[in-house]
């Protein structure tokens, strides 16, 4: 797939707060892209930049193979879909809708024209002579995202643009979001903070911490093979345990943890007495009252559980530490008291301290 939009080494600083450090990634034609990160992180910082609405102090901004540094927004190819909408209060929905063709100096018909198609795809044609106060919060989504659509954009960036509907409401247009994307083949880098709308959405992910890039990958890449420790933690839930390195095998590493030998797929090279941190997820771990085979298995303390529908929550004590183990599914639930855990080592990841 051809690029469609690159940043190179990409620097903002606001006073002495450094809100983007050094980034460079790319996006091909037609990929769904998430920025994900905490607050302050920087990624709607870099969304600005992008768009035009800030001025780079480092670094080049590529939109189909045409540097816009300097170019103004509205000649950029892009759209911007913003977090509260900002639809405009006096205009009626079909006015709001055409506002980016009338500045674009679209001929009004072909205008109206477009403006109606793109109204079609949202089902919100009915919606057209009524204003925004007189619309619910996902038909006011719809009708931001039309007006950002009918400019026909090169790159359409959307800045937590689920963030104001309730929480079924909120699934239920991810599902459109990424049908509407793949029957038009958009291009869209969308920020957000929230993780399972990145993972639900997205062709690739871009985590972002302190103004800089900790990984990007597919999402089943960035959930289960998480680059740092940072990513493992802000990515889901997870289990850290601190060790040290005892032995180091040609596919495998055994780490000691309190008396106890943990083993761990070998990714990287190690060596023995590295202080490393072990990192796991909580739903890879099998648990039973009864003794199983295999590595990896400990006898542990069920210190308590927590039904949760789809699934049930145990916190366990194992050397110490405090593990989370859930089990998905009907079955029969623990009491408290001893049970055996057993963690598959090629689930567990392994950093250095």
């Amino acid at each position: 797939m051809a690029e469609i939009l690159k940043t190179v080494n990409l620097w903002k600083r606001f006073g002495k707060v450094e809100a983007v450090k050094d980034v460079s990634f790319s996006i091909a034609s037609g990929e769904y892209v998430v920025i994900l990160g905490p607050s302050g992180c920087g990624k709607t910082t870099l969304l600005r930049l992008i768009a035009g609405l800030y001025e780079p102090d480092r670094g080049e901004i590529y939109i189909d193979g045409k540097l816009v540094n300097n170019v103004p927004p509205h000649k950029r190819g892009i759209a911007l879909m913003f977090q509260n909408y900002a639809l405009f209060p006096h205009m009626s929905v079909l006015d709001n809708i055409l506002y980016g063709l009338i500045v674009r100096k679209v001929p009004k018909d072909e205008a109206i024209k477009r403006a109606k198609e793109v109204s079609k795809i949202l089902n919100i044609e009915d919606l057209l002579n009524r204003y925004p106060h007189q619309l619910s919060g996902g038909q006011q989504q719809r009708v931001a995202l039309a007006r950002a659509l009918v400019v026909e954009p090169k790159v359409l960036l959307l800045d937590e643009p689920l963030s104001n509907l309730d929480a079924k409401i909120r699934a239920k247009v991810r599902i459109e979001l990424r049908r509407i994307q793949r029957d038009l083949n958009l291009t869209v880098l969308h920020v957000t903070h929230d993780q399972e709308e990145a993972l639900a959405l997205s062709d690739k992910v871009i985590i972002m911490n302190q103004g800089m890039i900790e990984q990007i990958g597919r999402p089943v890449d960035i959930y289960y093979r998480p680059a740092t420790v940072f990513v493992a933690d802000f990515i889901g839930t997870t289990n850290f345990i601190k060790g040290i390195v005892k032995e180091v095998y040609e596919n495998r590493v055994m780490v000691e943890v309190n008396n106890h030998h943990i083993q761990a797929t070998r990714i990287h090279d190690y060596d023995r007495g590295d202080k490393v941190i072990l990192a796991f997820r909580p739903e890879d771990i099998v648990i039973s009252e009864n003794m199983m085979e295999g590595d990896n298995l400990f006898q542990v303390l069920v210190k308590d559980k927590i039904f949760m529908g789809p699934y049930t929550r145990y916190i366990v004590d194992l050397a110490g530490h405090e593990i989370i183990v859930d089990v998905y599914g009907r079955h029969k639930i623990l009491g408290s008291g001893e049970a055996f855990i057993k963690i598959p080592s090629e689930r567990i990841l392994i950093v250095r301290e």
